[in-house]
């Protein structure tokens, strides 16, 4: 996890202003190698929620891929910040990588620093999480691409069906937390 993430961090802003740097693309392409190991060429499940969205909006809108991942793999973090299971504590792993700071053990401290409303309870369990999602919307907004649904056509009337074909039901609290996604890009 700590090379992909670096890389992220580290060459995304570089390559911003430096677009045929072969260093930089041969990074991210070893940086996307790797965050498929050990699954490699046997791929038979879905990537994830960010990248469950970015199907339901790429095609259907004509969203780039990496469009989408802009638009929603910070909200997706936050959303997994948010929830108890066991896929969530393994957010905070990525913390010391983004360059935003490291773990302080204190996962209640750290949310309060992030700034988000959040219940006590929550708090407790998500705090490094929230940070994570934050250094994302940060390296989004540095490269400028803090990008609106509007943007492509994606309206208020279409957040049900991404949302459906994202959470793959029209109801619940994955829905529900997609359905909010959505609408903070609009």
């Amino acid at each position: 996890m700590q090379w992909k993430c670096c890389s992220l961090f580290e060459h995304l802003p570089k390559s911003k202003k430096d677009l045929t740097n072969e260093h930089y693309i041969t990074e991210f392409q070893l940086a996307a190698f790797s965050s498929l190991y050990p699954l490699g060429t046997n791929v038979q499940s879905g990537l994830g929620l960010s990248h469950t969205i970015g199907y339901a909006l790429g095609s259907p809108y004509g969203i780039p891929h990496p469009i989408t991942s802009c638009i929603t793999l910070a909200g997706v973090v936050k959303l997994k910040a948010n929830n108890s299971s066991a896929e969530a504590k393994q957010v905070p792993r990525a913390l010391p990588f983004t360059g935003k700071g490291s773990r302080t053990g204190n996962d209640r401290e750290d949310a309060m620093q992030a700034g988000d409303a959040m219940q006590v309870g929550d708090a407790m369990q998500a705090g490094d999480a929230m940070q994570v999602g934050n250094a994302i919307e940060e390296l989004v907004d540095s490269l400028g691409l803090d990008t609106k649904l509007s943007e492509y056509q994606v309206g208020e009337d279409q957040i049900p069906k991404v949302a459906k074909a994202a959470a793959k039901s029209d109801s619940g609290e994955l829905h529900d937390g997609v359905v909010k996604l959505l609408r903070s890009k609009l």
